[in-house]
């Protein structure tokens, strides 16, 4: 929810995410690209396989329901 509220700020020209290994970043944009934004699976998770194929905690972070990362 936090990371949500935080993609939405208006009058936000850029926003710049990092983590150290890119995991947790690309897991959560993946997620707010699907399921908060509606872009298609396949076309996010193309670009999120370039980065790293998620495995564990993460693979199952990207498949939790939209409603966790909702009000």
């Amino acid at each position: 929810k936090q990371f949500c509220d935080l993609m939405q700020i208006p009058n936000a020209s850029e926003t710049w995410l990092h983590c150290a290994a890119n995991m947790r970043v690309s897991a959560f944009v993946y997620r707010y690209q699907t399921q908060i934004l509606g872009e298609e699976k396949d076309v996010a998770k193309s670009r999120l396989t370039q980065i790293w194929e998620p495995f564990g905690v993460w693979k199952r972070f990207i498949n939790q329901k939209a409603e966790l990362m909702r009000d």
